[in-house]
């Protein structure tokens, strides 16, 4: 059972050699002041105000909050950037509905990739470039969607009947000799409906199957055993 991945447009700003996180919060902010309805600047700790005088100065026009502040608005018309953002500051972000655009830096590697080909993106100092896209192995594919169908994903992977049935699911690719790159297998899953906050524990069960460990599985639920053939005579049809 799939929920909505959240719509808006989304923008990251690339940190590195010739940028780092001072002249992209430079950047973000900028680019904040020029978006359409209220401004919101989302960080991972509320003592991040504090790395910048610009965004000490930003608290005066725009709200500054973080993944633990109460009454997080449900909703808002407006922009989001999301400085030195990590995975619960962009769930934060994305329960928020009614924001049109949000940009993100900070990320570490895995996240930006995920944050790029998930939302499909856009790097905000180069608008021209395409937005990344992840394409998994089509037997895969045709795995995942079944999955996402399948399950609760409300649920965030936290009961045993979900769990389950990830774990198994993942299981009958790696054994059908399919890799599993996490953060390939991430990203598509937040373009398609898993939502930022299930990510720790998706990468978590999935980096576990990958390495082979010996998961204690309390509920039976899983692909039926005919799941790998099934799922490869789809992929050879195109018939999903």
């Amino acid at each position: 059972m799939s929920r909505h991945t959240a719509s808006f447009d989304a923008y990251y700003l690339p940190t590195h050699a010739s940028m780092d996180d001072h002249a992209a919060l430079h950047l973000g902010l900028d680019w904040l002041k020029q978006q359409p309805g209220k401004p919101l600047i989302m960080l991972s700790v509320a003592s991040q105000v504090r790395n910048s005088r610009e965004l000490e100065d930003a608290s005066n026009w725009a709200a500054v909050l973080t993944p633990r502040t109460r009454g997080l608005p449900a909703s808002q018309a407006g922009a989001a950037l999301v400085a030195w953002a990590h995975e619960p500051s962009l769930a934060a972000v994305a329960r928020i509905r009614g924001l049109e655009s949000v940009c993100a830096f900070g990320l570490s590697s895995d996240e930006m990739t995920t944050w790029i080909g998930g939302h499909a993106a856009q790097d905000l100092t180069d608008l021209g470039r395409p937005a990344g896209t992840v394409a998994l192995n089509p037997v895969v594919t045709v795995a995942m969607e079944e999955m996402t169908r399948t399950i609760n994903l409300n649920n965030e992977l936290t009961t045993a009947e979900e769990k389950a049935y990830f774990v198994r699911t993942l299981q009958v690719l790696r054994d059908g000799g399919y890799d599993l790159d996490v953060t390939q297998l991430s990203t598509w899953a937040v373009a398609h409906g898993w939502g930022a906050e299930v990510l720790p524990r998706f990468r978590e069960l999935a980096e576990g199957v990958r390495s082979r460990r010996q998961f204690r599985l309390q509920d039976p639920w899983g692909p039926s055993a005919d799941a790998l053939a099934r799922w490869k005579a789809i992929a050879a049809t195109g018939d999903a």
